[in-house]
């Protein structure tokens, strides 16, 4: 029976000593972010990434930098792409790539959740899960697999080969190119709220609390795990080695976060720990190194790493800052106010109780606990042992007792007291803040210095003058009086010193800006000081110091207390902290050792040992390769492939915790060349390359050499024919107005002549006059287009006004006015101007047809890089222009497309016809001539 209560104890101590303890930083709004709803945290180019709901945010670990409020709106997802870009999906304007400085919009609908796992992405909105996204060959964000219809039930997890959507009691599987593939042979007994691949495990968690885990390879191999609460497992992280985070939904809208440790080969769960619990829904969780980031639902974020000290924040735990703290009979922490103690349970959770008096002061002596009250003096069982209210006890013996208050120090002996000292009797004295008993000796610590009090031989105590304490703390307020080895501690509010052998030293502080609270002197005779600006501890061989930055809840530290299992308990500005002093410990670097090097061919295996005896599952490793810079590495062992010929030297290192890091310990080796890497064979290979490249160029040179040539030979040969081509257009128009246009007039002057000197009054006569003259303007038209002196702007202009002006002439009851600015002679081409010309012949006659207009206002005008061409008449319209039977409107129309003008018509005191012909490139040409 002995031994197995040995073992029972040895067991649990091991269990106290290996338990991890974590800190929890929060910030919300009062630490500068700008909104409590945080939706994903993302480490970009060594800056810690916020989405939060009032824009994209940095970190570093002080303060919050809003930045690109105007690039970035209401930011709900961060993706990291080998930190080179920074993928953002906004809620109003999709997915958005930073890179450096620049802002690019890559998706314009609306997503709000990605996966990435190595260099996979996956994109989706969580409202729909019915399209999923990723990048495609060309980087470019695109469809990769879609469901015909919303399901928000889906849960996603992806890898390195596969995409996994769970739904139903069916695990459907894609590949990267969207294909679908087998489902996974896994059929869950509830509905599956969380999925994650991790390495080559697939992970499941329910609406119940079962956490299952399955071998990609092998699916048969599989485990499962119920958690004691049945709460709904809403996300699963990997953390490190052997180690996952699972995050829980409560009731309520409480929600947790756990850390699950399996066994080495994954058989089993060894161990779970809750590390987080909070009354707000959780948005996203982040791992970098150790440190974990949880972002929440409209309580900002939270910031986790593995410490030595264990946090109850009272904001957390609902309870105040306590004055006084003690161990009760049944093992538990209780902590107390001067009305109320809350006691500390197994499931950490705190006990409130109502306390039966006041408390002043709650101490111990001879492994006796008493509590002191304004009214009087209780035991451990709360009892009444006397009337008289007292701080603590400083010497006891058979029938005589000496103990102090803040207003006299008092011996009871043989049932009668007597006051030693007593600042009611001295107005000159002050309150005693504490007291020590040592060698025979008293000392008390007062507002003004430390008094010392010796027993004589005739069984009384008389006060002693001792020069060297009046004379160091004259006037001076004494805070606390401890004993340590040999020596007093004193403590002052700004500094602490040791009093040995009638010699005072100072032990630790001399800024001002630090106020002590408290001293401490645990059972192996460390030394905690606490003040303003954090604790310190003093060994013989070190001084440690914690402050928020690394693992405290607070800087402001108030008091100490170890219980009987060695735990100190340390009470905050923010409530309780844990800490087990065999931690301190893992503050000293590890030390790194080289096992073993291991070389074949162009491939080294190198193999270290860390030997630290405490938590060495916790130590961070880093190597560097010929003084690189250094690289992060989890394994005790680095495989090198593919190296080239030369000399190497690696170096390893190592930090353990809060510690610094160790000094490197460097292996040296060589890799010989083979023997297409010697010099020789190298410069050859060099030379037979550069040859081959000279040989290709030169063919390459010939072949562009002879393509030219055929190149020019056809351009001289098509301008040639362009010349060729306007001088028989030339040529053509000349000889048609010589001999076409002279005998057409010879037609119409004899016609004339036979009308009016015969005195003939046929109609055949005049429809020979009216159609020799049709056929005359209409020649005189076609050789004025066909001449290429005319093709240019101000050619055209001009045959526009005169044609308008014969066209009205006709007609004594329209005027026809005409308006020309900054016209210009600029080449256009045969076909612009011969479409624009019968353009304006069919408005002038559908003016005559259905206006009844009684003006006619012609405008040309070049503007910038435009030909414009206005015709406004005052007309009635043109609706029976736009008739169901004319096709005027619609030829017109057609004739614009094809020279790639544009054509408006206006209704506006008549109508206004409107061409607008872009002459950009014929304008460039003018100007260069």
């Amino acid at each position: 029976m002995k031994k197995i209560i040995l073992h029972t104890i040895f067991l649990l101590s091991c269990v106290q000593l290996y338990a991890q303890y974590w800190t929890q930083q929060h910030y919300n709004v009062e630490n500068g972010l700008p909104d409590n709803y945080t939706f994903a945290i993302e480490k970009f180019q060594d800056e810690l990434y916020i989405a939060t709901d009032g824009g994209l945010t940095t970190f570093d670990g002080v303060d919050f930098k809003i930045h690109h409020r105007k690039e970035v709106r209401y930011p709900v997802c961060l993706v990291n792409k080998n930190d080179s870009i920074l993928y953002i999906s906004s809620w109003l304007d999709g997915i958005i790539a930073k890179q450096k400085q620049e802002f690019t919009n890559v998706y314009a609908e609306r997503v709000n959740r990605a996966l990435q796992y190595q260099d996979k992405v996956l994109f989706y909105n969580v409202y729909q899960r019915n399209a999923f996204l990723t990048f495609n060959k060309e980087y470019v964000v695109d469809t990769l697999v879609s469901e015909n219809y919303t399901n928000r039930n889906r849960r996603i997890a992806i890898d390195i080969d596969a995409i996994y959507i769970a739904e139903g009691q069916t695990i459907k599987t894609y590949d990267w190119n969207g294909n679908q593939q087998t489902p996974f042979p896994y059929q869950p007994t509830a509905p599956v709220e969380a999925i994650r691949s991790i390495n080559s495990l697939l992970f499941f968690g329910d609406q119940h609390g079962n956490l299952t885990w399955i071998s990609k390879k092998n699916p048969e191999q599989k485990q499962s795990y119920h958690f004691k609460n049945s709460y709904t497992i809403q996300h699963i992280e990997p953390y490190k080695k052997q180690q996952i985070i699972v995050q829980f939904k409560h009731r309520a809208e409480y929600s947790s976060l756990c850390i699950v440790t399996f066994s080495d080969d994954f058989s089993k769960i060894v161990n779970t720990e809750c590390i987080l619990t909070i009354k707000y829904g959780i948005s996203d969780i982040f791992v970098d190194d150790n440190i974990i980031y949880v972002a929440s639902y409209g309580n900002g974020i939270y910031k986790l790493f593995p410490s030595l000290f264990k946090s109850y924040q009272k904001n957390d735990y609902q309870i105040p800052v306590p004055k006084f703290c003690y161990e009760n009979d049944a093992g538990n922490m209780v902590f107390a106010t001067e009305n109320v103690s809350y006691t500390l349970q197994e499931d950490n959770t705190f006990t409130p109780q109502k306390n039966k008096f006041r408390l002043n002061t709650i101490f111990e002596f001879q492994n006796e606990r008493y509590f002191s009250s304004h009214e009087g003096l209780y035991n451990s069982k709360l009892e009444e042992i006397s009337g008289c209210r007292a701080n603590n006890f400083l010497y006891a013996a058979e029938k005589d007792t000496i103990f102090y208050s803040k207003y006299w120090l008092s011996r009871f002996h043989r049932g009668e007291r007597e006051d030693l000292f007593c600042i009611q009797y001295n107005r000159k004295a002050k309150k005693i803040n504490t007291g020590i008993f040592t060698n025979n000796t008293i000392h008390i610590g007062t507002q003004a210095g430390i008094r010392k009090f010796s027993k004589s031989g005739a069984d009384t105590w008389a006060e002693e003058i001792d020069t060297v304490l009046q004379q160091t703390f004259a006037q001076r307020v004494v805070r606390k009086l401890l004993k340590h080895k040999n020596q007093i501690i004193i403590t002052t509010p700004y500094e602490a010193f040791t009093y040995k052998e009638n010699a005072v030293s100072t032990l630790q502080f001399t800024d001002k800006n630090i106020y002590i609270n408290d001293t401490f002197v645990d059972s192996d005779d460390r030394i905690y000081i606490a003040s303003n600006k954090g604790l310190w501890i003093l060994t013989d061989d070190f001084t440690y110091h914690f402050n928020t930055k690394n693992g405290t809840n607070s800087d402001n530290i108030y008091s100490f207390y170890q219980d009987s299992k060695g735990i100190v308990w340390i009470t905050t500005g923010n409530g309780i902290m844990e800490f087990n002093p065999q931690r301190l410990q893992v503050m000293e670097a590890p030390k790194i050792d080289i096992h073993q090097t291991t070389i074949k061919d162009d491939q080294v295996h190198i193999q270290f040992k860390n030997s630290t005896q405490y938590f060495a599952e916790d130590v961070l490793f880093e190597y560097n390769i010929n003084n690189s810079e250094w690289r992060k590495r989890n394994l005790q062992q680095l495989h090198m492939s593919n190296l080239k010929p030369g000399t190497y030297s690696v170096s390893f290192r190592g930090k353990h915790l809060n510690s610094n890091w160790s000094a490197p310990v460097t292996t040296t080796f060589t890799i010989a060349p083979k023997w297409y890497q010697l010099t020789v064979i190298k410069i050859f290979i060099f030379i037979v390359i550069v040859l081959l490249l000279l040989g290709f160029l030169w063919f390459r040179l010939r072949v562009i050499k002879r393509r030219n040539a055929i190149l020019s030979n056809e351009i001289d040969r098509r301008i040639f024919l362009e010349h060729k081509v306007e001088h028989l257009r030339e040529e053509v128009a000349r000889d048609f107005h010589d001999e076409i246009g002279n005998k057409i007039a010879s037609v119409i002057g004899l016609s004339n002549n036979l009308k009016h000197s015969e005195k003939i009054t046929s109609p055949k006569v005049d429809k020979i006059t009216s159609l020799s003259k049709e056929i005359y303007h209409t020649a005189k038209d076609f050789v004025w287009s066909l001449n290429p002196k005319n093709n240019n702007i101000e050619s055209l202009c001009k045959y526009l006004r005169d044609y308008g002006e014969n066209f009205f002439d006709l007609f004594d009851e329209i005027d026809f006015l005409y308006q020309e600015i900054d016209i210009f002679p600029i080449d256009i081409s045969y076909t612009k101007s011969r479409n624009i010309i019968l353009a304006y012949k069919e408005i002038l006659a559908n003016i005559i047809k259905h206006s009844q207009a009684t003006k006619v206002t012609f405008k040309a005008y070049l503007y910038e890089n435009t030909f414009t061409i206005q015709i406004q008449d005052n007309g009635i319209g043109i609706e029976a222009a736009i008739s169901d039977n004319g096709n005027g409107l619609k030829n017109i129309q057609k004739r614009m497309e094809m020279i790639d003008a544009e054509m408006s018509i206006e209704k506006s005191d008549g109508v206004c016809y409107t061409f607008v012909l872009d002459v950009e490139e014929e304008l460039i040409k003018y100007i260069e001539s």
